[in-house]
């Protein structure tokens, strides 16, 4: 199942080492979070009959810190295409679950794996020598799941805006 979606923050710093006029290799540390929203149908037998009891919302917050690491192509000196890998350290992994009574529990999530990897392709425009905005999609190709029991998948987008110190 997919997960709605939902839109948090990210901090970092990033340093670029140009290759040639055309080529550079960023590499970034960030720190972020992802998740998102669930539900999942809950039925009860009542006496031989199957009764619908609503469901049961889960929270899914998974902090995390994040190295991508990317090759970027400039089309034109204030435009870059990039290609990466993502490698995302997972260092809190939390659901939190809201059942039909009104009760809430969050507990961690421990079947997370440690290191997920996101490959990626973004594009970068300079808006002059100090300001940047950049964008780029983290696919859901690899599992972040230990086991295979509750697959777990995710693609996000990144948009951001960053300042150069120079």
């Amino acid at each position: 199942t997919g997960l709605d979606s939902k839109s948090y923050f990210y901090a970092g710093i990033v340093a670029e080492q140009p290759l040639s006029s055309k080529f550079g290799l960023q590499a970034e540390l960030l720190y972020t979070q992802l998740g998102g929203k669930d539900a999942y149908p809950w039925y009860q037998l009542v006496g031989s009959e199957v009764v619908s009891m609503g469901n049961m919302n889960f929270d899914y917050k998974f902090n995390q810190i994040q190295v991508p690491i990317s090759l970027k192509y400039y089309i034109v000196p204030q435009l870059s295409a990039s290609a990466g890998i993502n490698l995302g350290f997972n260092i809190s992994s939390k659901v939190k679950m809201d059942n039909l009574f009104g009760e809430a529990e969050t507990h961690n999530y421990e079947s997370l794996k440690t290191l997920n990897l996101f490959p990626f392709l973004g594009a970068e425009y300079k808006i002059n020598e100090k300001f940047f905005v950049d964008a780029r999609y983290n696919f859901n190709f690899i599992e972040m799941n230990k086991s295979n029991a509750v697959p777990i998948k995710i693609g996000f987008l990144q948009a951001g805006v960053g300042y150069r110190f120079k």
